[in-house]
């Protein structure tokens, strides 16, 4: 019940919206399947709002540096893995 990336909860500023980790628009898109949609927060300074099309490292980068991007990649390729188990 909370951003995947920032891991602000639903408040009142902001919802959670369901995203593409890998946008539709890229080629090498898996589509909208469990294992490309996390939930990330929409609203005033939301994840969501700045992700936007863009390719997931390079956002999580510009938006956090090198280290925490690494640190929130890992938590999202895990999250990944545990939904792929429940296939």
């Amino acid at each position: 019940h909370s951003c995947s990336i920032c891991l602000r909860p639903k408040w009142l500023w902001h919802t959670l919206a369901a995203d593409h980790w890998i946008p539709l628009t890229a080629i090498d898109c898996p589509g909208t399947v469990p294992v490309n949609i996390i939930p990330l927060c929409q609203g005033e300074n939301g994840c969501n709002n700045s992700k936007s099309n863009s390719a997931p490292l390079d956002w999580l980068i510009s938006k956090f540096g090198k280290r925490k991007a690494k640190q929130i990649l890992a938590r999202i390729e895990s999250y990944f893995e545990i939904v792929k188990g429940r296939r």
